[in-house]
């Protein structure tokens, strides 16, 4: 497996980026880029736009201060401008709204906020979480529109003395400028017990006033819901683990729920239902044609303690049935050569973000800890329109490089987002790579 060694950089006290090395960005087609500052940041998402790309992360000031931030680039990922910081809470996805003439109108931010309330008379109510939208303009000036979903308007009573907690996890932007977001609630418990985590869908209108929401709820299982989520001919797709907690370990299984508008699931195909197992999907991407339906990456442990991971991916039908036959298990030490047994590993691997590609097929872009004691590498593995591996590559340094988006760009290159993870401290990488996974001039 061959790896590309990304280069070790000085920390500064203000943004700044470091390239792969000395050369006139004009002169490159790919590029590796850092950002980092005076506090830890961490990526969640990534955008193409027109000109360039903006990168989603956030900011951990302290304990209790969480600052979401934004970055603009050029299409060589060279920053412009000065970092856009939004105290109040996190980021975890971003998408820019189009307008009818391909210009950026705004954005729309995803994420939550944290309330701190030490004198609360429920331990369960010293952290509140609200689920948080941030409404942008083109220019991504401050101040935004905020918006919170609070767990703190509903009346405290005898009956329900601890509060909800909202987290806002992904959203998607439709070509007539529907706003969806996805994110997940949790009732409190008295005594502070474990409360199953509900799915929460929501529709924004162009102010990001809710117009609608509905929650979801299985058996008291926990969703743990993918990084994406999905628009198509009027319904709502997105890929879920349902999970249980069973004496401190949880057991998992996966599906792609599909959502009418304001509705119920029309279809909840799953997967592993009838075994033991983690199983979490870290993404969903369909297909160019999304007749085509549906690509799924995530990681799977027979130890249901998280250890031991491989990466799999899965492909659902345009209907979001999963397709139990395309399953593949991959583990570092054999490369893209899928697994026979797909509890054999040694070593943790997993399957964070995806991709699909103008030829039919996918980029899942992962981790693996192949390098022994060097920490978690970016992993990319291209899966051709039948589900089988094309092509791998490896590419890390010290410390742990984690991807958290990628995109393939229009013009067939691949764009990939993460976090890089050096002593405790984290900034933020950019990289754009050929059609390959290459890094060339």
């Amino acid at each position: 497996m061959r790896k590309v060694l990304l280069p070790l950089f000085i920390l500064g006290v203000v943004f700044g980026c470091s390239n792969l090395e000395d050369a006139d960005p004009s002169e490159r087609k790919t590029f590796i880029k850092f950002f980092n500052g005076a506090y830890t940041l961490s990526a969640t998402s990534v955008e193409s736009i027109p000109g360039g790309y903006v990168v989603l992360g956030n900011m951990q000031v302290n304990d209790t201060l969480v600052v979401t931030v934004v970055i603009e680039t050029d299409e060589n990922g060279n920053q412009i401008g000065e970092p856009h910081r939004f105290p109040g809470g996190t980021g975890k996805a971003i998408k820019p709204v189009i307008s009818g003439t391909g210009a950026v109108d705004g954005y729309v931010v995803v994420g939550d906020s944290i309330k701190i309330d030490p004198f609360a008379e429920q331990a369960a109510n010293t952290e509140i979480a609200s689920l948080r939208v941030l409404q942008l303009n083109a220019n991504l000036d401050y101040p935004p529109v905020k918006t919170y979903f609070r767990s703190d308007k509903r009346p405290i009573s005898p009956a329900h003395p601890v509060k909800q907690d909202f987290f806002g996890q992904t959203l998607t932007v439709t070509d007539d400028g529907k706003v969806f977001v996805l994110g997940v609630v949790k009732d409190g418990v008295v005594g502070q017990q474990a409360a199953p985590q509900k799915t929460i869908l929501m529709q924004l209108n162009s102010a990001v006033d809710s117009v609608w929401s509905i929650e979801y709820d299985i058996n008291d299982r926990t969703y743990q819901n993918s990084k994406s989520l999905i628009y198509n001919n009027g319904k709502v797709i997105w890929s879920t683990a349902l999970a249980v907690d069973q004496g401190g370990f949880n057991k998992s299984y996966i599906s792609v729920p599909v959502a009418e508008e304001q509705s119920t699931f029309v279809n909840f195909s799953v997967l592993g239902q009838t075994t033991s197992q983690l199983f979490v999907p870290g993404d969903i991407s369909a297909a160019k044609n999304p007749a085509f339906g549906f690509g799924v990456t995530g990681r799977y442990s027979s130890e249901t303690n998280d250890s031991k991971s491989n990466l799999f991916f899965v492909r659902a039908n345009g209907s979001g049935n999963i397709i139990p036959e395309s399953i593949r298990f991959f583990d570092g030490r054999t490369g893209i050569e899928p697994l026979t047994n797909e509890n054999e590993s040694a070593i943790q691997d997993g399957g964070e973000t995806i991709t699909s590609t103008k030829d039919g097929g996918y980029i899942i872009a992962g981790y693996t800890e192949l390098s022994s004691g060097n920490g978690k590498d970016i992993w990319l593995i291209k899966i051709d329109a039948f589900g089988e591996p094309e092509w791998q590559k490896t590419m890390g340094g010290s410390g742990d490089q984690v991807p958290s988006a990628i995109r393939e760009l229009p013009s067939g290159e691949i764009l990939i987002c993460g976090t890089n993870t050096v002593g405790g401290f984290s900034s933020i990488f950019l990289i754009k790579t050929d059609n390959k996974g290459d890094i060339t001039k």
